[in-house]
C-alpha cells in the first residue's frame, strides 16, 4: 500500500510533474473523473486525492517495521494510506508520522525512535535491496 522509493528527494515532487514524466499523463487527464487508477479506488471505497506529492516513504517504512512488534502494522498502513491518498499529507514528515503513530496506539516518543533506529534502518533497507535485486 505504500511505495517505497529511497532515490525520491526529501522534498518530494508534484504527483502531476512524477505522472507526466513517468507516463506521460496530463495534469488534466489525471485530475478527471475518467482517470482509470481514480474509478478503480472509488469502486474499492477509495477518494484519491489528486493533489498529492510523490514523498520518500522510507522513514514510513521504518515505522511500519517497528509496529510490527506491537501487532500494529496493519492498522498503521491503513492510517497512512488514508492520509498520503485520501488526505493528500506528507508521510515523511515525522510529525505525521508520529501523529500515525499514536492514533494506532503507539507512543509518540517511541515511535520517533524507532524511525531513527539504525537497526530498524538497516532492515527496511535491506529488504528493499533484496526486492529490488530479484527485480532487476
Amino acid at each position: 500500500p505504500l511505495f517505497l522509493n529511497p532515490n525520491v528527494p526529501k522534498e518530494g515532487e508534484s504527483l502531476d510533474d512524477y505522472l507526466w514524466r513517468e507516463y506521460g499523463y496530463t495534469k488534466e487527464f489525471a485530475h478527471s473523473e475518467d482517470y482509470p487508477l481514480r474509478k478503480a479506488a472509488l469502486q474499492a471505497g477509495i477518494n484519491l486525492n489528486p493533489h498529492r506529492r510523490v514523498v520518500n516513504t522510507f522513514d514510513a517504512f521504518c515505522l511500519v517495521e517497528a509496529a510490527q512488534g506491537m501487532r500494529l502494522q496493519q492498522r498503521l498502513v491503513q492510517v497512512l494510506s488514508r492520509r498520503y491518498f485520501e488526505e493528500a499529507e506528507d508521510i515523511s514528515d515525522e510529525q505525521v508520522l508520529v501523529a500515525s503513530a499514536v492514533e494506532c496506539g503507539m507512543c509518540g516518543k517511541d515511535a520517533l525512535d524507532k524511525i531513527k533506529s539504525l537497526e530498524v534502518r538497516a532492515r527496511v533497507q535491506g529488504r528493499y535491496d533484496q526486492l529490488s535485486a530479484r527485480l532487476g
